[in-house]
């Protein structure tokens, strides 16, 4: 009796371990089904991408509130006929927008220390996600790049619209994107990776004047809408040609006056400072007489936005412009300028 006791209960611990490995067996499973292949954090993707060598596929989405991302993730990205090949190539990794998340910064007034704390977290985080935005110039939701272990961007990868009123239904279902599709476009562009790849490798190689050239190789290769990650090179020319022997840095100076300028208008709306910026660089940079004429006219153009336009100050500047070289392609549109501006001042004195 002792013995048939003693197996009995040998029999139920085993049949109990038993039920135990199941469930966690099936943890497992679940675990691993939820876990994405798209990594979420930006620094960790191009750790990742700089020890493994492979370029980065960075999304931009706004799940919760965008009406498309959500739909591309479960249609195309978090596919395994999509991901799977795509992370052979590429780290994956994506920036999402979310209004819930980011709601939750607006505490009340009697928050406990872990709630302001975990709300400063959030704001913190999303502060980082808008300068990623801004570094790669986004402009649309969802948006795909390829970017290098570097941080530079390679190529930015067409979205079809998952849905248009311009559209018929056929033709819809034809431009559907798919992961086949998309796995193509993103193919499609490989060869201009590995352009603008070994030419940022030339920069790493180069020293001195060759350096200047080899960052003006990229910066010419590159689309100007992906050339923002490039303004540290920028600045790195004009050190490090200061006599401007290689007859670049004008071109420099003149991409880091936008640069300061577009800071000036579109974050604090201080149109004058952002004026001040190109004119600053036309006295005192290396600028050639056409990147002058497109300084001025631009100190000019930017002045025009304020709410109350100083035209004697828009008509000096448009002046300046002109006479930097009157037979220019430019001199014609900046005389009719002149022209519109005239007759817009006159207006106003008549009000």
């Amino acid at each position: 009796m002792y013995i048939i006791l003693l197996k009995e209960t040998g029999m139920k611990r085993f049949v109990k371990c038993l039920a135990i490995l199941m469930v966690l067996s099936s943890l497992f499973v679940s675990c691993n089904k939820n876990k994405s292949a798209w990594l979420t954090d930006y620094t960790t993707a191009q750790e990742q991408a700089q020890k493994t060598k492979k370029n980065m596929l960075l999304l931009f989405s706004g799940d919760d509130w965008d009406g498309t991302s959500q739909t591309l993730k479960e249609t195309v990205l978090n596919q395994k006929a999509f991901y799977r090949p795509a992370s052979k190539k590429y780290v994956l990794v994506n920036i999402d927008f979310s209004q819930e998340e980011y709601a939750k910064v607006n505490i009340a007034d009697d928050a406990s220390e872990e709630e302001i704390a975990e709300a400063q977290r959030i704001e913190q985080l999303y502060v980082e996600r808008e300068d990623l935005a801004e570094r790669f110039n986004l402009s649309a939701y969802p948006s795909l790049y390829v970017i290098s272990p570097e941080g530079l961007a390679l190529s930015q990868i067409f979205l079809e619209p998952l849905s248009s009123v311009e559209l018929g239904e056929e033709e819809q279902e034809d431009k559907k994107e798919t992961p086949a599709s998309l796995l193509e476009k993103i193919e499609a562009t490989e060869e201009e990776q590995q352009i603008l790849s070994e030419l940022i490798a030339k920069i790493d190689a180069a020293e001195g004047l060759d350096r200047v050239r080899a960052i003006d190789a990229l910066y010419q290769a590159t689309d100007p809408e992906l050339r923002n990650p490039l303004s540290t090179f920028a600045q790195e020319v004009v050190s490090l040609d200061p006599q401007n022997q290689t007859g670049l840095v004008g071109k420099y100076e003149y991409e880091l006056a936008n640069e300061r300028a577009m800071q000036y208008a579109m974050y604090t709306g201080d149109v004058v400072s952002a004026s001040k910026e190109f004119e600053l660089v036309c006295e005192t940079g290396h600028l050639s007489e056409l990147e002058k004429q497109n300084a001025y006219y631009m100190a000019a153009y930017i002045l025009a936005m304020s709410s109350e336009p100083d035209f004697d100050k828009m008509l000096e500047l448009l002046d300046r412009s002109y006479q930097q070289d009157t037979n220019s392609d430019l001199a014609a549109q900046i005389l009719g300028v002149i022209e519109n501006i005239r007759q817009v001042k006159e207006e106003y004195s008549q009000q």
